[in-house]
């Protein structure tokens, strides 16, 4: 049943602040996991339930580009898809799996925002940059959290239409029959990378405008970070003020007079002797230093570094022992580089130092003009940060502390190893549909079976969704989905005719690869146990010795060729360019109805990153190869003394292409049948027989063929009541 998580507007704390990315709504989304965590019915899962967030979490709020979680707010539990395999009779019979996937939406902001970049699902790469999902998912939909967003439509069909919510203003993903299987069945801790408006002060500031008050003002105070996120709770000044751990700055007023100024940069106003209110006007007005542990020594500041995929970055900075001795550690939830990070820490560490320093002056009423943020000299050549100004009688008194020096160069500094995501696109892929003579697992009698293999040249190539069109193209149906990278690639040379009842020791096939992926070799028993077989052409090849002889360039030797009734193929060879398929592994079979047979069904292999109407088909005629029977073999002609001719054959049969016991092999057709075509001087005839081998008299065969002795072509092919004539045999001879 499904269920609402979060409201849509949630239960803000003063305000809609949100929680920091991987504080907050880390724990909550690991405890938005599956409740199967009791007992399994062996590989199933006993509780299809989804645990959900809490009513009242905090909503985050993000600015420039951050990585940030974000808790479940609705799901409608786990599906479970339950699947036969095995039964053939090399299987040990029949065998129950189970899988699952999820639909579910997880909070991103309590904001609009820009978009979303990569995910992340339990630290792993979800999707890329180029928003490929690196495992199959039904749909992801992303919302920006914009005024006029309405309502998902999974929600809305899971709710109802007056119960969905919209959640304007909220950004947040739907994900719909994500695959749970890479995630322990439950649905993993997700990440974003998320795109929001302006990262600067004035920017974040004009922002917390209605969670403050009316008529803020800042100056354009330089931001060293590409993202912030508010971290907690807290009141609008707070969060303002939070910003001064990372910026020079000072928050002063409060209600419609807050003011934020800059503590950095610019002239400092210079104060004459004469408008000093101090007992002796020759003198300088008194400093004092606090003591130096209220300093500390070693600062060392914690930020996401962008680098790093947003993990976290430590950078230290250091003063001289004589300044302080305490060592200091500054969490802040801000994405910094680490030269950023490393100059943040050495400014702040600076400007602690230098406020150890304070002074007090009292000014005539005509120097009123000052207000804290403001930048004084004295004379004596230092630069006075004004913390406070407060009226008392007939003068200003002033409280002051020391400003800290010149702006820092920008350090170098290290972030560290880290590891990262590998943000690989997939890239094109490169699609093949065949028909295969009948494989060991079988197929039913009124399906055809057809086999598709996906693959690309990108290392990063992850999987593909498969779509059939039985109508030219008018509608689409999945057929499956498919994660294994299909071997493939061309003819590098021509591959010539050669005997396929023996080893080939002599020929070889060179294969030029579409990707960097190695071929293997293999022992000759294992060969002749199924190993190492690929397509060439129409033709099954196998092999037994794999040499790498260029950058994507194998030469395959050890050749058993015309596998599997495919014999034709090395009767007459292949030209260089013909396409390469490896059979022993990426192959997904799907079946089409018998009356398809004879015409073109489209094919679409649809990446995560593409949109299945601008991906190109593949058209490919059905010619029901897996239920056609095979050429009969030791086809034999004699003619008699009276002109009477005896042909005789061997049956071959796609339900056994192992004859283990001496005696013939199964029938595997409803009815035996055969066609046999006697071709001579320009004429023909058919004669259907239901045993393999076919007596005409002399006066028969004239009859049916009439004319003097010529070369004649005899064919036989076995009969299949479904789909008709199967591969011929033949042989010549003069009648």
């Amino acid at each position: 049943m499904a269920t609402i998580a979060l409201s849509a507007v949630g239960g803000l704390v003063a305000g809609p602040l949100g929680a920091l990315a991987g504080t907050l709504l880390g724990g909550q989304i690991d405890r938005a996991v599956i409740g199967g965590g009791g007992r399994r019915e062996g590989p199933r899962l006993s509780d299809l339930r989804v645990q959900s967030a809490d009513y009242g979490a905090p909503i985050p709020r993000h600015y420039g580009t951050v990585r940030a979680s974000g808790p479940v707010i609705w799901s409608n539990g786990l599906t479970e898809t339950e699947q036969e395999e095995g039964g053939g009779k090399s299987s040990g019979g029949r065998a129950t799996t189970y899988t699952y996937s999820a639909s579910f939406a997880v909070l991103i902001a309590g904001c609009a925002i820009e978009g979303v970049g990569r995910i992340w699902a339990d630290g792993k790469l979800l999707r890329g940059a180029a928003g490929d999902l690196q495992t199959p998912a039904g749909a992801l939909r992303i919302y920006r959290g914009t005024e006029k967003q309405k309502a998902d439509p999974l929600v809305e069909a899971a709710l109802g239409l007056d119960a969905a919510p919209a959640h304007r203003g909220i950004a947040y993903a739907v994900f719909e029959d994500l695959q749970l299987a890479d995630y322990a069945n439950r649905i993993p801790h997700l990440s974003f990378e998320v795109f929001s408006g302006a990262a600067d002060v004035p920017g974040i500031v004009d922002d917390l405008r209605g969670l403050t008050c009316a008529g803020l003002a800042a100056d354009a105070i330089a931001a060293p970070w590409s993202g912030y996120s508010l971290s907690r709770p807290v009141t609008g000044r707070q969060a303002i003020e939070a910003l001064g751990d990372l910026v020079p700055m000072t928050v002063v007023g409060s209600g419609d007079a807050l003011l934020v100024a800059e503590r950095r940069g610019g002239a400092a106003a210079s104060v004459a002797k004469d408008m000093r209110l101090v007992a002796d006007a020759d003198a300088v007005p008194e400093r004092q230093q606090a003591a130096r542990e209220t300093a500390p020594r070693v600062l060392t500041l914690e930020a996401a570094d962008p680098a790093r995929d947003y993990q976290p970055s430590l950078q230290r900075a250091s003063q001289p022992v004589a300044v302080g001795g305490r060592e200091e550690r500054l969490s802040v939830p801000a994405v910094l580089s680490a030269q950023d990070a490393k100059l943040v820490a050495e400014e702040r560490l600076a400007r602690r130092a230098a406020r150890r320093w304070t002074l007090e002056v009292r000014l005539p009423l005509s120097s009123l003009v000052h207000q804290p943020g403001d930048l004084l000299t004295f004379g004596d050549g230092l630069r006075w940060l004004v913390d406070e100004a407060e009226l008392t009688g007939h003068a200003q008194t002033l409280r002051l502390s020391r400003a800290e020096g010149e702006t820092l160069s920008r350090p170098d500094a290290d972030g560290g190893a880290a590891q990262v995501s590998v943000d690989i696109p997939q890239g094109e892929t490169e699609l093949r549909v065949v028909e295969l003579p009948p494989r060991d697992e079988g197929t039913s009698a009124g399906e055809v079976a057809v086999h598709l293999a996906a693959g690309g040249a990108s290392a990063g190539w992850r999987y593909v969704q498969l779509l059939a069109s039985h109508d030219g193209g008018a509608s689409w149906r999945a057929i499956g989905a498919t994660g294994t990278k299909a071997q493939m690639g061309t003819l590098g040379e021509a591959l010539p005719a050669a005997d396929w009842s023996r080893w080939d020791e002599e020929g070889s096939v060179l294969v030029n690869l579409l990707d960097d992926r190695s071929v293997a070799s293999a022992s000759r028993q294992a060969v002749l146990n199924g190993a190492n077989r690929l397509l060439v052409g129409g033709e099954i090849v196998q092999y037994r010795n794999a040499e790498q002889v260029g950058a994507r360039a194998w030469r395959l030797s050890g050749l058993l060729r015309g596998r599997r009734g495919t014999e034709q193929g090395s009767v007459s060879g292949h030209a260089a360019g013909t396409a390469v398929l490896f059979l022993d592994r990426g192959l997904v079979k799907t079946s089409v109805p018998l009356d398809l047979i004879g015409q073109p069904v489209l094919f679409k292999a649809v990446g995560p990153a593409d949109a299945a109407g601008a991906v190109d088909s593949i058209t490919h005629v059905v010619t029901g190869r897996n239920l056609k029977p095979l050429s009969p073999v030791h086809l034999e002609a004699n003619v008699g003394p009276d002109g009477a001719l005896f042909v005789s054959w061997t049956r071959r049969s796609r339900a056994g292409f192992a004859w283990i016991d001496a005696v013939d092999a199964p029938l595997a057709e409803d009815v035996e049948a055969y066609d046999v075509v006697i071709e001579r001087g320009g004429e023909s005839a058919t004669w259907r027989v239901g045993e393999p081998a076919l007596n005409l008299s002399g006066a028969e065969l004239t009859a049916r063929l009439p004319g003097d002795a010529a070369p004649a072509t005899i064919t036989v092919a076995q009969i299949s009541q479904r789909v008709g004539r199967g591969a011929v045999a033949h042989t010549a001879l003069t009648i």
